[in-house]
């Protein structure tokens, strides 16, 4: 008997560890929803959003001049000691002043553009 279910459990164990070729499903393209997959710059991704919800406040006009990120020589200094990452993306408490947050895509752009060392 324990001859039998011995070999009812190697078989079991070796079928149900069988490997599916069924091809993945692609990923879709891009739709604005979710970030580019490629290399992300300031010029080409991090400004429009920086400019959307930022500016109003951190330009030499606004009424947070003290940080500024108008410029890309500014937004790299925020990038670079880590205040873009804890007051946008881990807190989240930016933008302020009744601006609409930024969405899941914006901030997985920024955070892939600050993992990619902030290139311009």
């Amino acid at each position: 008997m324990r001859f039998f279910l011995a070999i009812f459990m190697i078989n079991l164990l070796i079928t149900s560890c069988a490997y599916s070729k069924e091809e993945l499903p692609k990923p879709k393209k891009n739709s604005g929803i979710s970030p580019p997959q490629h290399s992300i710059t300031y010029t080409q991704h991090a400004k429009r959003i920086l400019d959307n919800y930022c500016i109003s406040c951190h330009s030499p006009l606004g009424s947070i001049s003290s940080s500024l990120l108008h410029t890309y020589t500014d937004a790299k200094i925020y990038a670079d000691n880590g205040r873009i990452q804890v007051r946008t993306i881990n807190i989240g408490d930016m933008p302020t002043l009744g601006s609409p947050l930024l969405t899941v895509a914006e901030k997985d752009t920024l955070q892939m553009w600050l993992n990619q060392n902030a290139p311009e």
